[in-house]
This record gives C-alpha cells, sequence and structure tokens, in this order.
C-alpha cells in the first residue's frame, strides 16, 4: 500500500507512512466492532462476512484503467480528486485487511 501510495499518488514517503498508519487504525477499530458482532454470529456466517469484507476490499482497491493523460489529472493535478481515490484506497485496504 505504502508504494501505490508513494509512487502511483506521488504522495512521498511521509505521507504514505501516514497513510498506512491510517489503515492499521482502521483495521484495529473495524476488529473491535466485528468482534462484538461475531459473538451473534455462527462461525459459517463469520466466514461468509469476511469474505465478503474481502471482495469489498479488493473492489474498492482496483479500477478500471483510462489513459495516462486522465490517470494523471486525477489522481495527482486534481487535489479533490486524488483525496478522494486515495481515501476510496485507503478504505479497501482496511477492509481487505480486515476480512483476511
Amino acid at each position: 500500500a505504502v508504494m501505490v501510495l508513494s509512487a502511483h499518488f506521488c504522495l512521498g514517503y511521509n505521507y504514505s507512512g501516514y497513510g498506512a498508519s491510517l489503515v492499521v487504525c482502521i483495521y484495529c477499530v473495524v476488529q473491535l466492532l466485528f468482534m462484538r458482532c461475531c459473538t451473534q454470529m455462527s462461525d459459517h456466517s463469520m466466514v461468509r462476512v469476511c469474505e465478503l469484507m474481502e471482495v469489498l476490499g479488493l473492489v474498492l482497491i482496483f479500477r478500471l484503467p483510462r489513459n495516462i493523460h486522465q490517470t494523471l489529472q486525477d489522481d495527482v493535478m486534481h487535489r479533490e480528486s486524488a483525496l478522494g481515490n486515495v481515501m476510496v484506497f485507503l478504505i479497501g485496504s482496511a477492509l481487505f485487511y480486515t476480512g483476511n
């Protein structure tokens, strides 16, 4: 995740480290919430929920490719669009790690 943030989104290593720390924090909070929900679920239901979280995380991480100019504009030049794409990537990463 750090290499994607630093190389693709041109955030540099410092901001990428903060992003990775944010993913770990979200992961810890969701784990605490998930533990409370799991006490009322069967093992089979819990495995399905974990797999659904992994799939949802992967769907959020991957994007359809565009041409290089449009991707550069969306991910680097336009701050609002880039911030939205970074947040979607971080939330997807956190969901995938939590489900895993």
